[in-house]
């Protein structure tokens, strides 16, 4: 495992025996890229006059023609935000999609409930943006970049000892929920963890090096239904009767810390030179491994369309850098807008889509199979989805229609 070490006060370096620019190339992109020319997009005051771009950033459900900021790319814009005391940490994965980063980042930051926001930078061309390193700078107990010299998929899930919190949050960049959302989950995740006498969840611990101490069963927002085949429908679990065996950690669930040891354990080691070789499956692998590791069923949260941004992002190593960032009101306008084609058409995920079952079935020989065993249909609904969906404009629908209509499906 990579050790650790201060290289600044702003940013966390992690380095190991492997970086020897040899790494494979990483998420989205080669090496040779070149780095973004930051300070020349600052103008009068550091803003940059993008307001045609910046009117497509709304986020999910905001009005027609309302009123949007320029982008200033060299200042923090979150200092001295509080955060209430025994929160969680938001882990943030990001890699040359600048644009969703500061969303996600921004709208992070100012949640009460978030005790730190780490983001996971595995571009070994470029460093993090300007306006990143100025925010852990000036609170570097708040904001923390993981800065990693080798270029790998599963940087994202290593263990964060430093953390400030036992609740990790681990999300990507181009997916947010409400504050008061994901403060709700948490709270349904340590409620879950220490059990209702005070006393921790059984679960079944994991044995080996590395094995993980936390209790208590993953909880978030993107459930999945992965069959013994391989591979899933990733609608199955939003669709009557709401079966689902796990939850894709890459989309926003809660672990606890000692949780990311599970996948650093020696004896899946080759799992994970598959997942960095193929650049896929690290959300299947951990699923795997976790299930195996606890025994227990996911938690799925539901989610109000009003309460989920969705960005449609797309990378480039141009001056304005991942400034495509887009968030459609819906399916068909996503379908229909040019910046999403292009973000998810050819998406990495299903450039490596012939990886992923072979992953799967790997990582079940090393795991065993008790996640096929954990199948489950509830869903929490928790009080602010609730109320969202007492104010919402459409119209009462059916059971089995409900989440269909009103309640989002994270993908």
């Amino acid at each position: 495992m990579a050790s650790e070490h201060e290289r600044a006060p702003l940013l966390r370096s992690h380095a190991s025996e492997e970086e020897d620019g040899s790494a494979p190339a990483g998420p989205t992109g080669s090496r040779s890229a070149r780095r973004s020319r930051w300070t020349a997009c600052v103008g009068l005051l550091g803003v940059v006059a993008l307001v045609p771009l910046a009117a497509r950033l709304a986020p999910r459900g905001a009005a027609a023609g309302a009123p949007v900021r320029a982008l200033a790319l060299d200042e923090c814009r979150v200092r001295n935000v509080s955060a209430a005391p025994g929160g969680f940490t938001v882990v943030l994965n990001t890699f040359r999609r600048n644009a969703c980063l500061r969303l996600a980042f921004e709208h992070w930051a100012r949640c009460d409930a978030v005790r730190q926001v780490r983001v996971s930078w595995s571009d070994i061309a470029r460093p993090p943006p300007t306006w990143l390193q100025a925010c852990a700078a000036a609170e570097p107990d708040r904001f923390v970049v993981d800065v990693y010299h080798f270029n790998r998929l599963s940087n994202r899930f290593r263990p964060l000892p430093a953390a400030p919190s036992d609740a990790l949050f681990s999300v990507d960049d181009d997916v947010f929920f409400a504050c008061e959302l994901a403060a709700e989950a948490h709270a349904r995740w340590a409620a879950l963890r220490t059990g209702a006498r005070g006393g921790p969840t059984p679960h079944r611990a994991a044995t080996g090096e590395g094995a993980s101490t936390g209790a208590g069963p993953m909880v978030g927002f993107a459930p999945r239904l992965l069959r013994p085949s391989g591979g899933y429908n990733w609608m199955a679990s939003f669709r009557a009767p709401f079966r689902k065996n796990t939850l894709f950690a890459t989309k926003g669930a809660f672990l606890h810390r000692d949780d990311y040891a599970l996948l650093w354990q020696p004896r899946f080691s080759q799992l994970v030179e598959q997942v960095d070789r193929h650049t896929t499956a690290e959300d299947i692998s951990l699923s795997v491994i976790f299930a195996a590791a606890r025994g227990l069923p996911p938690v799925h949260v539901a989610a109000h369309a009003s309460q989920v941004t969705d960005l449609c992002c797309t990378g480039s190593t141009e001056l304005a850098d991942g400034l495509a960032a887009v968030s459609p009101p819906s399916v068909a306008a996503r379908e229909a807008d040019p910046v999403c084609r292009a973000a998810k058409g050819g998406t990495l995920h299903w450039r490596t889509a012939d990886f992923r079952d072979a992953i799967q079935r790997e990582a079940v020989r090393l795991a065993g199979d008790t996640i096929y065993r954990l199948n489950v249909s509830a869903v929490s609904v928790l009080p602010s989805t609730l109320r969202a969906l007492a104010n919402a404009s459409e119209p009462r629908s059916p059971a089995q229609a409900y989440f269909r209509k009103r309640l989002v499906a994270v993908r």
